[in-house]
């Protein structure tokens, strides 16, 4: 389970949200909406691990996010940027490629 508590997160000053709480459960999905600016972006990228947290706490199965290694937690939770850039090839080649990570070898 990923569970967030009590993020919050201001830039330039300007608060973006505070006190978020949110669990999600394995095979759950959650969609993230708001207004352009609202900081969904940020958010992802904080329970990603690939922006700091300013407050609050993201754990992974009742671990804290800075407990695990990058690549460990990388693994199982993933930002995935709404335009993102393919390169070439088929669609179905760039969906396997995170699977011939070295993180993945031996899973199924």
């Amino acid at each position: 389970m990923l569970s967030v508590c009590e993020l919050s997160l201001t830039v330039s000053d300007r608060l973006l949200w505070q006190g978020l709480n949110l669990e999600v459960h394995v095979g759950e999905r959650v969609a993230v909406t708001g207004l352009s600016g609202s900081g969904k972006r940020l958010f992802l990228q904080a329970l990603a691990r690939r922006d700091p947290l300013q407050g609050g706490d993201v754990q992974l199965d009742g671990r804290p996010q800075g407990q695990w290694l990058i690549s460990a937690y990388r693994s199982r939770v993933r930002y995935l940027p709404q335009r993102p850039g393919l390169g070439t090839g088929l669609v179905a080649d760039a969906l396997r490629r995170p699977f011939t990570l070295k993180v993945h070898a031996g899973h199924p």
